[in-house]
């Protein structure tokens, strides 16, 4: 990090500083460095950076000991780690203890990437199912709607177009509107 001064490697290594100490535990200081690392000139070191430092900003406010921060980061390094097994185990052995906690829909998002990843379509179509009652109107609605339609369209579901269709009205200009787009043409076609 201080070899590689104030260059995309030296950001990247004050990244990789931040997240091994949120790991580890000690969330505050990641928080500010992460907060740092959003005025980064890569944007790829702030974007990476940005997703985190809002986790720890949305879910330190009114719980000042962050209980479900140090429970959902355990299952999070496995994830970070490409241990994506070991991090579906994680995510769903603490999916009770956090339901009344204001990390559960960030610990249902990040389950329901996992599912994807490991081609669990059906569990993942309803992890994002219930994240879309769960996030009210919070940060993770869209994905919600988005990774849903994705799992019906990958399974081939009957109810993929009209989930798309239904994307597309609550976001026309999404995030995922584009590769919603793209998926929705299939059945017009």
């Amino acid at each position: 990090e201080t070899l590689l001064g104030d260059s995309k490697e030296g950001d990247q290594a004050r990244l990789s500083r931040a997240m091994c100490s949120f790991y580890s535990g000690d969330i505050l200081w990641a928080k500010t460095q992460l907060e740092v690392l959003l005025k980064s000139t890569s944007k790829e070191v702030a974007n990476d950076a940005l997703e985190t430092a809002l986790l720890i900003a949305s879910n330190s406010i009114e719980d000042t000991a962050m209980e479900g921060l140090q429970i959902l980061r355990k299952p999070m390094l496995y994830e970070a780690m490409e241990r994506y097994d070991s991090a579906l185990v994680g995510y769903e052995n603490v999916e009770n203890i956090l339901l009344a906690n204001e990390t559960y829909d960030d610990l249902l998002y990040r389950k329901g990437k996992v599912e994807l990843k490991l081609g669990h379509l059906k569990e993942a179509e309803r992890t994002f199912r219930v994240l879309q009652n769960a996030a009210g109107e919070g940060m993770w609605k869209e994905e919600a709607y988005f990774y849903f339609a994705q799992s019906l369209f990958l399974q081939r579901d009957d109810g993929a177009e009209s989930a798309l269709e239904d994307y597309l009205i609550r976001y026309p200009n999404g995030f995922y509107t584009e590769q919603a787009r793209i998926m929705y043409r299939t059945f017009t076609s």
